[in-house]
């Protein structure tokens, strides 16, 4: 038991850092918007829900993926006590934790929601496991191997920036959003622009927080090697940009594309001065934490004012959402390189 006991202290000493590593939503742009949306229930309840869920999978991960796979089989551990092993293991889940705390505190009231979280979560658990089996076997279908390569002397950082984005869980919100606005686009015969409008700004809104931390999964290692790169800094941020853009514009393509890349563009404007300025250590497979809450509202004035102006007023200021990313670039790519050498 004592062999076990030190294995289940390490997990669960990994599994509390991944639950603090939640607290990134604390002062991540979508969430704090969706506390802002509090005199709207609904509306903040379907936001939050959908934030939620996303967040809920890698949550529900098989605790014993933390132990590398060649090591595991090294343990001088009986074929029982692996069996308990694994069997105590499922309970540092803190997926488990969340629908334990739901029924002891809701009561009989939410044994359903308790069901249905617990069959998500053994059914991603399945899902991932199979996954992961089908690609060690064909490894030609691992999506990131078909990102292409961009042309350029910043065509490997762009690639490299797009693999980036596919780890941070503010993409697939954006994707979530982005599906549920082309659904009420063919759903609804007579829609409302204002809330095709609304929709486009809430894709920008869910990748925004990265646009404040660029440099979020290049902390340590990968700023050494910017900083032995003979490139300017105005180029490792026009690579960063441009990766932002390729997954922007797809998203607010089918909805409102002009008032989704003037907002994006502002995004970017206000988010180089805390990416080279304030950068901070981010966890892969969670949001992205914000610099703090007025940056968030600062930003987030910032693109909704100019997308706004982009839909209701005149096409022009998505020039000016431009002119603004421009300056910025360049200012803070200066900066960037001062802050190098």
């Amino acid at each position: 038991m004592a062999r076990i006991r030190s294995i289940l202290t390490a997990l669960a000493t990994i599994e509390w850092r991944d639950v603090r590593s939640v607290n990134s939503i604390s002062s991540n742009n979508f969430f704090l918007f969706c506390m802002l949306l509090m005199m709207q229930p609904a509306s903040m309840v379907f936001l939050g829900t959908v934030g939620g869920l996303l967040l809920f999978f890698p949550l529900s991960a098989d605790p014993m993926k933390k132990i590398p796979a060649e090591r595991l089989p090294l343990f001088p551990l009986a074929h029982i006590e692996h069996i308990a092993l694994r069997a105590a293991a499922s309970f540092l889940s803190p997926a488990i934790w969340l629908i334990l705390a739901i029924l002891l505190i809701g009561g009989a009231r939410f044994q359903i929601l308790s069901l249905q979280l617990l069959v998500l979560a053994v059914g991603a658990n399945a899902i991932a496991f199979w996954a992961e089996r089908f690609l060690q076997r064909a490894p030609r279908f691992r999506l990131l191997l078909y990102i292409p390569s961009f042309p350029g002397i910043t065509g490997g950082l762009i690639r490299k920036n797009l693999r980036e984005l596919l780890h941070v869980l503010d993409l697939y919100l954006a994707c979530a959003l982005c599906a549920a606005g082309i659904a009420y686009r063919l759903l609804s015969p007579t829609h409302d622009p204002d809330a095709v409008f609304m929709i486009t700004l809430l894709i920008v809104l869910a990748l925004s927080t990265y646009a404040q931390q660029q440099f979020a999964l290049d902390i340590e290692r990968g700023l050494v090697r910017y900083r032995l790169m003979p490139l300017k800094g105005w180029r490792i941020l026009l690579a960063k940009d441009i990766a932002f853009l390729t997954v922007l514009i797809p998203l607010v393509l089918p909805l409102a594309p002009l008032t989704g890349i003037a907002a994006g563009l502002a995004a970017l404007a206000f988010g180089h001065q805390p990416s080279v300025m304030q950068a901070q250590p981010q966890a892969r497979w969670r949001f992205v934490a914000g610099v703090s809450v007025t940056h968030a509202l600062l930003q987030t004035v910032l693109m909704f004012g100019l997308g706004s102006l982009t839909f209701r007023q005149s096409p022009l200021f998505a020039a000016v959402s431009a002119g603004l990313w421009l300056a910025s670039l360049f200012a803070f790519g200066w900066q960037y390189d001062r802050s190098r050498y």
